[in-house]
């Protein structure tokens, strides 16, 4: 009897490298990276991963509806960074040739996007809509706070800080230590859901253990019966059950979601939401409140990531070339309709 040889697909080339990439990388870049290629393997894991070339990957990032269409060029090369060190691991290992992932034609960047935005009221209905505690309390810190996910998914119990109505942070990004305040709201769900917390865990707020607990595998008598899962303070949640229960709650309250957005779209809405109500304080104040809000180093990143930049676009195409002031009966001017 002869045995056949195993194909290696992009599915399993993604998980051996997500696998070494847990034990390797930082967090966060992990985290971005796995977003990025469960992607890829949605599209393409069955396929042999040796039949992954350079046209296939072009289509894939930049043909109709590619992953980078609507991306930012921060993010299309996290993606191209992403793809590039998955292959370059599974050809390490040799189940594939080495292949260069393409770069867009003359290196043009994607076009500015009008992302999606809720309100204030679409925001709290979402908050309503998730699934459980965890889930329910990440979007309470998301639409309170405006921080990234990975830095919310990093917060430990200790840092909560609720006699002083704070929350200590540490940015990924700016590697720098930060103590968000804590809104009403967002104190009566910390207060509600440590209680649960406590509960569920047995643990107490002085605990080095994560705010947002992973989750572990239980038996069946654990489990009363079946097996199943249960949280787990010692790790942080992962991003794919997170992401997981927010497109669910999405859709179950009908609120629109393009694909490929998820946390990031909260973060952009609370942030809008902030700069509208300070912007009678003069704009220039409220631009530097929302960038201190966002943790952004720059002004200019503050004003695209709240959508001004495509505003003023919008405004240069109303009045380029059109009529604005019309002079009408008797003499006085109009303003054109």
């Amino acid at each position: 009897m002869t045995m056949g040889r195993t194909v290696h697909t992009v599915s399993m080339a993604v998980w051996d490298y997500l696998d070494y990439a847990s034990r390797n990388l930082a967090f966060s870049t992990y985290t971005h990276y796995r977003s990025k290629l469960m992607r890829f393997e949605s599209v393409h894991g069955p396929m042999p991963v040796k039949n992954v070339k350079a046209p296939l990957l072009f289509e894939y990032l930049y043909g109709r509806g590619g992953a980078t269409k609507n991306c930012g060029a921060r993010n299309a090369s996290q993606h191209r960074t992403a793809l590039q060190n998955m292959l370059n691991y599974a050809a390490y290992r040799g189940i594939c040739d080495a292949v260069a992932v393409p770069k867009m034609d003359g290196g043009s960047r994607p076009e500015e996007r009008d992302w999606t935005r809720y309100s204030a009221d679409e925001m709290l209905m979402l908050q309503d809509g998730m699934p459980c505690p965890r889930s329910r309390m990440i979007v309470a810190i998301c639409t309170n706070t405006a921080m990234r996910i990975d830095d919310i998914f990093q917060i430990r119990l200790k840092y909560v800080k609720l006699a002083t109505n704070d929350l200590r942070v540490r940015i990924q990004k700016s590697k720098m230590w930060d103590n968000k305040p804590v809104t009403l709201e967002l104190e009566e769900e910390l207060r509600r859901y440590l209680i649960w917390y406590a509960q569920t865990c047995g643990i107490s707020q002085r605990d080095d253990v994560y705010l947002i607990p992973g989750s572990k595998r239980i038996g069946w008598v654990e489990a009363g019966g079946c097996t199943g899962y249960a949280p787990n303070p010692e790790r942080p949640v992962s991003y794919n059950w997170a992401y997981t229960r927010l497109k669910q709650a999405v859709e179950a309250q009908g609120l629109q979601r393009e694909e490929g957005e998820a946390f990031h779209m909260l973060r952009r809405s609370v942030a809008r939401l902030y700069f509208d109500t300070k912007a009678d304080e003069g704009y220039d104040l409220a631009l530097r409140m929302t960038q201190a809000l966002l943790n952004h180093k720059s002004a200019a990143t503050t004003e695209k990531y709240l959508g001004l930049r495509v505003e003023t676009i919008k405004r240069d195409q109303s009045l380029k070339g059109q009529s604005f002031l019309t002079r009408g009966r008797e003499g006085v001017i109009q303003i054109a309709r």
